[in-house]
Parts: structure tokens; sequence; C-alpha cells
């Protein structure tokens, strides 16, 4: 009798705990809301409020026309029709504001393409911006690569790509009113189909769209016993396509490097002998982490206190990389850009920092920096911009 209604007892401990845990993910868009918040905060103030000026003097570079022969132009090589309507879209930020906006709606479409196409927790969504606020930090990060910059897409080439990719990746095959059978045939051949189809407007990203497509697939599939097969055939398709789709739509061109039938899209910031690699970190992060997305909701739903702790992290390496000056060729030491930080000039902080260290030390920090801004004012006068 006793063990009996310790058990009922037990019962009912357990359906309060459960109760009273499912209050804190009854309303999953709490979290939601709240990550949408900080993004639309953290894009607002590093793109309008901040970097108002450089958003505005790179639309003053573009040269967009309406023409049949600058349209051909731009769709004679991989990725084209990314470049005309980044081209175009920049125009926009002749008034930062409306370019801002322009640009932060893009995002967040992209945001809820890769929520629903995934199917992403909404406790795990943060994980979804990461790439966006890689895009974010390539722009504001630019120092003297503004001046020479040749993109005038630049701003908006790499956020229409990635939708592009996440768009064509999405498992419309799902949705198909026929057999099951049906079904996995079309998600099967979508995946070379996609890279054909996609890679001279697309680039890199048609092929980013097929390996997304592969994982929904294999996604799919292997919840199956029976699709070990299929998933053997879309594993085999995807490598044909990655190899042989860029090789065979440019085996015309002959002026690419080797590699660059498969890296077309994927920007270098090289200019001669010159070659800034750091900012090129961000576009690593915009191929490689969406890879991941399909498999995020296996995390599950019920690990508070870990998801919010790697959003923490997340949150606060973004807001370091957007802060903090991290790159070689820094702005001019003039005009608006002559002070940073604190409002001191580099020039004074510079004799300060040298006394303060005193004799034996080449100077880690003002006179490093001093050193790049004198580097990237040589590199800026030899242009001759």
């Amino acid at each position: 009798m006793g063990t009996s209604v310790r058990k009922i007892l037990k019962k009912e401990e357990n359906r309060k705990a459960g109760k009273s845990e499912n209050r804190i993910w009854a309303k999953p868009y709490a979290f939601l809301i709240l990550y949408i918040s900080l993004f639309l905060v953290l894009c607002w103030y590093f793109l309008y409020v901040k970097n108002a000026d450089l958003m505005y003097f790179m639309q003053d570079r573009g040269w967009w026309n309406s023409t049949s022969l600058y349209f051909k132009d731009c769709i004679s090589v991989p990725g084209g029709l990314l470049a005309w309507t980044g081209s175009y879209l920049t125009q926009y930020f002749y008034y930062p504001a409306l370019g801002s906006v322009l640009l932060i709606g893009l995002w967040l479409l992209t945001f809820f393409l890769a929520k629903w196409s995934f199917k992403v927790p909404s406790c795990w969504s943060f994980l979804l911006f990461i790439p966006m606020v890689a895009l974010l930090v390539s722009d504001i990060q630019l120092g003297y690569w503004v001046y020479i910059l040749k993109d005038i897409d630049y701003v908006f080439y790499h956020p229409l790509g990635l939708f592009s990719a996440l768009f064509l990746s999405s498992p419309f095959w799902r949705y198909l009113p026929v057999k099951k059978e049906s079904k996995q045939y079309v998600s099967l051949l979508w995946i070379p189909l996609v890279a054909v189809l996609f890679y001279y407007p697309l680039g890199i990203y048609a092929l980013l769209a097929a390996v997304l497509s592969f994982l929904n697939f294999f996604i799919d599939e292997n919840k199956e016993t029976s699709g070990l097969k299929l998933c053997l055939m879309g594993t085999a398709l995807l490598f044909l396509s990655i190899w042989l789709v860029p090789l065979l739509e440019t085996s015309g061109t002959t002026l690419m490097r080797p590699d660059q039938p498969w890296t077309y899209g994927f920007h270098r910031f090289e200019l001669d002998s010159l070659r800034d690699y750091s900012l090129e970190i961000p576009f690593y992060l915009v191929l490689i982490v969406p890879l991941f997305f399909p498999f995020i909701k296996l995390l599950g739903t019920k690990r508070l206190l870990l998801s919010q702790s790697i959003m923490m992290l997340v949150a606060l390496a973004a807001l370091y990389s957007l802060s903090e000056r991290l790159y070689g060729l820094q702005l001019p030491c003039r005009a608006s850009y002559a002070t940073r930080g604190r409002g001191v000039p580099v020039e004074r902080r510079l004799e300060r920092g040298s006394k303060s260290e005193g004799p034996g030390h080449e100077g880690n920090g003002d006179v490093q920096r001093h050193r790049t801004h004198e580097q990237g004012r040589t590199l800026f006068q030899t242009l001759h911009i």
C-alpha cells in the first residue's frame, strides 16, 4: 500500500515538474523576439549610426546602369546575376538609412527562410544569424580596402547569394502531391540540377545550394532503413556536380586561375603581391556555417542553459568583431578618421605610448597602429586615389 502511494506521489511530482518546465518553453517566440531584436539593434547601430558615411561612399563609387550592355557584361561570368542585382541595390545607400533597411530586411528574410527550411527550434535560432553577422563585419571592417575595391556590388552580393542558396535548397519536394518514391527521386535529381542551372547566375552559391540540398535529402533518407542506397547515389551525384559543373561551364574561359571555377564569387582581398587573409574569414563563415543548419534541430529544445550560454558567447564574439579594428590596412589618419577610440589623435598617442613604454620597447600598441596607418597611407598615395 505504501509503495503504491509513493508511486502516485512520484508521478504527481513529475507531472508538476513537467508543467513548470513546459512553462519555460510554452512561448518559444519569446526567444525569437529576443534574438531578432538584438540583431536589429546591432545592425542598425553599426550600419547606419556608426558607418553611414562609409555606406554612402561605397555607393558613390558605383556605376550601375540599365543598359543591356552592362547586363550582358555582368552575366558573362559566374555569379553575374548577383553582381548585377547587388550593384543595383547598392545605389540605395545614397540614403544610408534606406540602404540599411533594405540590407537588414534581406538578412531577416534569409533568417526566416533558414528557420522554416531546416525546422530550427526557436531557442537555437540565434545560430542562423552567424553568417549575417559575419557579412556585417565584412562591410564595416574594410579599412583602406574601401578605396581599392572594384566590386561595386560588394555589400549586397553575398547576402543575395546566401539567400539564393537557402531558397534553392529548400525541401520543396516534401510538399509535392506525389508518392513517397517520386519525392525521393525528385530530391535526388535536384542536387545536380540546381548546380547546372544556377552556376552561372550564382557562382559558388549554386554549389552551396547543391550541398545543402544533399544534406536535406540525406537527413530525410537517413531516417529510413531502405535509404542507404539512395544516400550513396546522392553522394556520388553531389561530388560529380561539384567537380564537373564548374569545370565544364567555364571550359571556354581562359581568363581564370585553375582554382577559380570552384571559387568564383568568393571574395579575395588581393592587390598584386598584397593579400589580406583576415578579411576573408567572414566569407569562410558564410559558406561553412550554413552546412550545419540542417543538423541544428537534432540538438533538442530543452537545453536552455546550454543554448543561452552559447548565445552569449556568439553575441560577445560578434560585438568584439564589430567594435574593434582587427585588420591591417585601416582608414586614413585624417578628417573623421584621424582619431580612434577615445578621440586622441594617433600621433599624440604615439608619443604618449612611446614614453610610457620606456626604452627597449618598440611599442606593441599605438606605435604598431601608427605603422599600419603609415603603410595604408603609402598604399593610398601609390594608387593615386
